[in-house]
């Protein structure tokens, strides 16, 4: 029985609920038939957007979505992701981030999800929290103050840091219209019209039985 100093939540799925019970001893039981790919808050996913958040837990999506943003999470942040999840989802979400508790565990969790999802693109983002136990998670950030538009604050800071080597390197392929560079010598050209330049490749071919010889 759920009471002031024990309450009770329940998450439900289709053929099962989940109880989270946050101040007792046993936080978690189970009920009904979860299947092998449990996903909580997937079904609620739109058809394309720009951000998706993957937290530890069902209270963090809950909260990530009631300040408008798009979140789900696995049973559990030591949880293997199924990559075929992650794939169907590439194609639904421009930015696939992780947003684990900042907490021992959480850390090694979360790097640990980067590393087996790096081929997918995915990336973890790390909050500004202390890692104790009331101040580890999206919830608690919320709690603390902060608002929808800190996060994305947060995220758009991140991204900058995260491409800021990318468009370095970039930098080095613009075209300086004040130094332009020099104008290709033309090599091949039929009626003044450039076929071929110096420094790119030409390939000449001909159909079949017509003396290329």
């Amino acid at each position: 029985m759920a009471s002031i100093d024990e309450p009770m939540f329940g998450y439900m799925g289709k053929q099962y609920i989940k109880i989270y019970r946050p101040c007792s001893q046993v936080r978690f039981l189970y009920a009904g038939d979860f299947g092998d790919n449990y996903c909580f808050g997937l079904e609620q996913l739109p058809a394309k957007g720009d951000l998706l958040f993957i937290t530890g837990g069902e209270k963090d999506v809950m909260s990530l979505a009631a300040h408008g943003f798009h979140a789900i999470c696995f049973n559990s942040e030591t949880t293997l992701i199924p990559t075929a999840i992650i794939h169907r989802l590439t194609f639904r979400s421009k930015h696939i981030i992780l947003l684990y508790d900042v907490d021992s565990t959480g850390l090694k969790s979360s790097a640990k999800r980067e590393e087996e999802l790096k081929e997918y693109g995915v990336k973890r983002l790390l909050l500004p929290l202390a890692g104790t136990k009331t101040e580890k998670d999206v919830t608690d950030y919320f709690s603390l103050g902060n608002s929808r538009e800190d996060l994305i604050k947060l995220f758009l800071d991140y991204l900058e840091t995260l491409y800021s080597e990318t468009m370095s390197a970039l930098k080095s392929c613009e075209v300086d219209f004040n130094n332009p560079p020099p104008i290709a010598q033309m090599i091949v050209s039929v009626n003044d019209v450039p076929l071929g330049t110096q420094g790119n490749l030409l390939c000449v071919t001909d159909g079949e039985g017509t003396g290329k010889k």
